[in-house]
């Protein structure tokens, strides 16, 4: 009998799956984490089955193999935020779908016995460490041409606004768009980051007096319905939706990336990209150049971990050694 269950094979079934996010749910894992996994692992059940294996024991590296070459040649999808920027699949999308497929191994290995390696699946490359950021001056431009692309007032405002407190307090879009009036007019917001961490926030005077501002246009006629809407209240949001049909209401990311992608097409910073991630980079290169310690910047950031914060370290090295060779050519006699 023992020798029978020895050979019995597991089959890959929709239980089996839930019980793969069961067992990382109980570890903490984040819901949005645990949907990844369920979707990219049924993603992967599917092309398994399609190659007439349906077993656990017959996963092999070849299979694996074959998933990562299935997908290095698909084309960027229309419904993805890269359509038209790249003609294939991101390396961090590739790594995703054989990250969920590690973490399943992992996860058979630990409860069930089965000995297929996790770490036989071979990663893509890591990417460059490289990331981009802008300057005082570039952000100067970057005003500019806000001024010069957007037809209304409001929707100017808005944009500055919300460039003025990525760079100034490395929010991620996701964070900006859940700040509420009251938060930012106090100076100080505790908000939930990525992650589920509590950090604190503050707000300069230049954000408070834009936002002043940006809310009395709120209360203004709209150019396009030509209507005045309600006083704002302290529990509005900072960031609100402009189009008539909604309007007050929390503003979508989609509506930001478009101003954003619009506005790159006006921009000329040597290849850079406007984002609220790009910002975020800008706000931690800045401070390490006025020599902020990394510490309170990881704080800033909202990092866990400072093996995190220390990758915009690069660019602050690059600066000494610009220094170095500064005081090098005046040394020189």
């Amino acid at each position: 009998m023992v020798l029978l269950f020895l050979y019995i094979k597991m089959k890959i079934t929709k239980s089996l799956i839930q019980e793969f996010i069961s067992f990382y749910e109980a570890d903490l894992y984040k819901t949005l984490t645990l949907k990844r996994f369920e979707r990219e692992f049924t993603k992967f059940s599917d092309f398994a089955k399609k190659h007439k294996v349906d077993e656990v024991e017959n996963i092999t590296t070849r299979l694996i193999e074959d998933y990562k070459s299935h997908y290095l040649c698909l084309p960027v999808p229309k419904t993805s935020r890269y359509y038209g920027k790249t003609d294939r699949l991101s390396q961090k999308t590739i790594e995703e779908k054989l990250q969920t497929i590690k973490n399943f191994l992992v996860f058979t290995r630990y409860k069930y016995w089965i000995w297929l390696d996790p770490t036989i699946i071979r990663m893509p490359p890591a990417k460059s460490k490289r990331m981009d950021y802008f300057t005082l001056p570039e952000l100067y431009k970057i005003v500019q041409a806000i001024d010069n692309t957007e037809k209304y007032e409001i929707n100017r405002t808005r944009l500055k606004l919300i460039v003025l407190i990525g760079f100034t307090t490395g929010l991620r879009l996701a964070e900006i768009l859940s700040l509420k009036v009251y938060q930012v007019l106090r100076g100080t917001a505790t908000i939930t980051s990525k992650g589920d961490k509590q950090k604190e926030v503050r707000f300069s005077l230049p954000v408070q007096q834009l936002l002043n501002y940006y809310l009395k246009l709120r209360n203004e006629a709209l150019p396009r319905i030509g209507r005045k809407t309600k006083n704002t209240a302290n529990e509005d949001w900072v960031i609100i939706s402009h189009h008539p049909s909604n309007f007050g209401q929390p503003c979508v990311k989609s509506t930001i990336c478009r101003q954003f992608k619009n506005l790159n097409s006006h921009l000329d910073l040597w290849g850079k990209n406007l984002s609220c991630h790009t910002l975020r980079h800008s706000c931690a290169t800045h401070l390490l150049d006025n020599w902020v310690n990394i510490r309170y910047i990881q704080e800033i950031l909202g990092h866990a971990h400072l093996s995190t914060t220390q990758i915009y370290l690069h660019t602050h090295n690059i600066k000494l050694q610009e220094i170095h060779n500064e005081i090098m050519e005046w040394v020189k006699f």
